[in-house]
């Protein structure tokens, strides 16, 4: 599935050979200036995502960590971490939880610890939510521990019955963000049956159990709803099963479509994993037919199906975006309601790899696309010859208009509200983050 804004490392080629005539052919529409440059200490290296709360921005970088000024971008303060840490802006401060290193909670303003659960063995897994920190220890007799990220006190603890094997807490790579009433943890009983079983974040009591047949192919879609599907199957047909993890009951099965293009000149094949996607109250998927579907993700009815080939983006605005040609053509947009295409952009002749960086790092944010794409820029020391890179890129989703494109070779690694920022890569000396408004 193309998931929003992957961060993957930069690399600026040199085309020997490849020349472009003069004039307009690599000039790929209006550049836009960043809000601001931040240049990142080099002890930490390059970024690779960062998030926004409250006038702080924090950046996970190659080998650490850094918390910038919103407003201007200045490095308010930095600190190694290792590559594995799991790290989160929540509201008691920056939480950096590294692999059999007690959890810390910094302040985001100084970077200062303020506590740390000490209580920590080396496999254990974490969750971080906006509040506490739920962890989970596998062994003879798993356990799941909610610990108060205020105080660093244990809120409750839950031993869990039956389970002989655990994977891990919270179902991985949610589909949809936001506070969670209850977690789900991935289990294996002695009898062998794997199952989700759910327990509320408040007092850590057991609600529901849902049978699931493979661990991998679990997302959650909402905060108290949870996908599971088999991502073993290799046919093209396979069925996607929605689980209300408050009450155990299944809300609806549909058969989706496992379509995957992995070259350009290959044909379209069927392998795991699904093409899956949640964008507000809509999920997106290919149907067995390789046709775009969007489904109402609280009920799964249909609520469009697309032509062969498309393969979803997003939705904003009543307005479904695709990518023609089986993910590696231009961009089309679609009435929603009535399936009607409203619009096409052609983009970048070099970005028709189904596997580029604009299928897998992009972001709908209120009526606004923005996405990495490749383009050719004309190298400054020979004027003969251009040199490929990536750019973020912004487009209007009601008329498909490119509304800007940004300067230098730069990938998508986060968006706010009214902002995209843009990650440089390990090449560039030093590494930068951009702002960008949206």
């Amino acid at each position: 599935m193309r998931r929003a804004v992957r961060v993957l490392p930069v690399a600026v080629l040199l085309l020997a050979g490849c020349t472009e005539a003069a004039g307009p052919a690599v000039d790929d529409g209006p550049r836009a200036a960043a809000v601001w440059t931040a240049a990142l200490p080099g002890e930490i290296g390059a970024p690779q995502r960062a998030v926004e709360a409250e006038g702080r921005v924090l950046v996970r970088a190659e080998r650490g960590l850094a918390v910038l000024d919103g407003g201007s971008g200045a490095v308010r303060w930095q600190r190694p971490a290792d590559k594995a840490a799991a790290v989160a802006l929540t509201r008691a401060g920056v939480v950096l939880a590294e692999p059999g290193r007690p959890v810390r909670v910094l302040d985001a303003g100084t970077g200062a610890e303020l506590r740390a659960f000490t209580d920590v063995r080396d496999r254990d897994r974490f969750t971080i939510g906006a509040d506490a920190a739920y962890r989970l220890r596998p062994g003879p007799d798993p356990t799941l521990t909610a610990v108060d990220l205020a105080t660093g006190a244990a809120r409750w603890s839950r031993p869990l019955r039956g389970a002989q094997t655990v994977w891990y807490v919270r179902a991985a790579e949610p589909l949809q963000p936001g506070p969670i009433a209850v977690v789900p943890v991935a289990v294996q009983g002695v009898d062998g049956h794997r199952s989700i079983v759910s327990l509320t974040t408040a007092a850590g009591d057991q609600v529901a159990t849902v049978p699931i047949a493979d661990p991998a192919g679990v997302r959650l879609a909402a905060p108290d709803m949870l996908l599971a599907w088999d991502t073993q199957r290799t046919a093209c047909d396979v069925t996607v099963t929605a689980y209300d993890l408050s009450a155990g009951a299944s809300r609806w099965t549909a058969t989706v479509g496992q379509w995957l293009l992995s070259r350009p000149d290959d044909a379209p094949q069927c392998a795991a994993p699904g093409y899956l996607a949640v964008a507000g109250d809509w999920l997106l998927t290919l149907d067995p037919a390789e046709r775009p579907q969007v489904r109402d993700v609280h009920n799964g009815d249909p609520a469009w199906t697309g032509p062969a080939g498309d393969y979803p983006l997003g939705v904003a605005g009543g307005i479904v975006v695709t990518r023609t040609d089986h993910g590696r053509g231009p961009l089309a947009g679609y009435d929603l309601s009535g399936g009607e295409r409203r619009w096409t952009t052609a983009l970048d002749r070099h970005n028709r790899t189904p596997a580029s960086a604009l299928n897998e790092e992009h972001a709908v944010v209120g009526t606004t696309l923005v996405a990495t794409v490749d383009r050719l820029d004309r190298a400054s020391d020979a004027p003969s010859k251009v040199q490929m890179a990536t750019a973020v890129t912004a487009f209007d989703t009601a008329t498909g208009r490119q509304l800007w494109t940004s300067t230098g070779s730069v990938r998508l690694c986060g968006t706010t509200g009214d902002a995209a920022f843009a990650c440089q890569g390990g090449n560039a000396r030093p590494p930068e983050l951009r702002r960008y408004r949206l």
